[in-house]
């Protein structure tokens, strides 16, 4: 068990497929009127949305609840994961907004949700883009959690701006990058991406007070965000981020705990 993991470990209590609907009903109605049982040293907090959610996949022929361990009272340390979605299949005649995965960027999908095994994730939030779309879709099923689509995450808004080559594209960011209350690049500037792109995360964050979320979304929007809430250098960041890659921050605050800035690498690093 890795240092993480150890940190925020999660005991499951199992009850038998062939137990009553009886046994349920009294033990969501028992936990949700507790919420919070003090046994011994430690403090289980129910998530009853992920007691609801398995109940309606399994259709009630079982429970399982989930319970976090958190020792001697302190809080758990949830996560926020943001992730790059994956290689979409890049076609110069349709604006990028619209591209969907490569079949090389489905596969990377599936070696992305081993690697965000370790994080126990409870929800996955996906921009409205289909290659993000379906990245969380991907991560979703072979994580076997929920995911939902929302506004708000999608990538800088520059859909008035044609396909370029590789050089004038990085130009561009570096500009976007360095004046941020300037329209230098597409239809937004980087204050108003940040603030819209901001909003949804906290709003997300209060939502989800104490799981583990990872969200998936795109490279400016995110390195816009890290570089303002852990310090990071925004466009060497966004040159980093493999597709796909993710960035984990601890919550409330959104400070930097690991990165992982390809699926190739050996394994997320921990921020010293």
């Amino acid at each position: 068990m890795d240092e993480y993991q150890n940190q925020n470990r999660v005991a499951v209590w199992g009850v038998p497929e062939n137990t009553r609907w009886w046994f349920t009903v009294v033990f969501l109605v028992i936990t949700a009127a507790s919420h919070a049982v003090f046994w011994k040293f430690g403090v289980y907090a129910l998530s009853i949305e992920l007691v609801f959610d398995y109940i309606i996949k399994i259709g009630g022929s079982s429970v399982f609840a989930t319970f976090t361990v958190i020792e001697g009272g302190a809080d758990r340390m949830p996560v926020l994961v943001l992730v790059k979605h994956s290689l979409p299949e890049i076609d110069p005649a349709v604006p990028s907004r619209e591209w969907r995965l490569s079949e090389e960027g489905r596969a990377r999908s599936r070696i992305l949700a081993e690697k965000l095994g370790r994080y126990d994730l409870d929800v996955i939030v996906s921009s409205n883009e289909p290659k993000a779309v379906e990245t969380a879709e991907i991560l979703a099923s072979v994580l076997d959690i929920p995911v939902e689509v929302i506004e708000g995450l999608q990538e800088h808004e520059r859909s008035n701006v044609g396909f370029l080559e590789k050089e004038r594209f990085e130009q561009s960011i570096v500009r976007f990058f360095s004046r941020p209350a300037e329209l230098v690049f597409g239809e937004e500037t980087a204050e108003a991406a940040f603030d819209r792109f901001s909003k949804s995360v906290h709003g997300l964050s209060d939502r989800f007070m104490q799981a583990n979320v990872a969200l998936v979304t795109h490279g400016t929007v995110l390195s816009l965000f890290v570089s303002r809430t852990s310090g990071l250098e925004p466009f060497a960041t966004w040159k980093r981020l493999g597709l796909p890659s993710f960035i984990v921050l601890s919550r409330p605050g959104f400070g930097l705990v690991e990165t992982c800035w390809s699926v190739a690498d050996t394994g997320p690093r921990a921020v010293e």
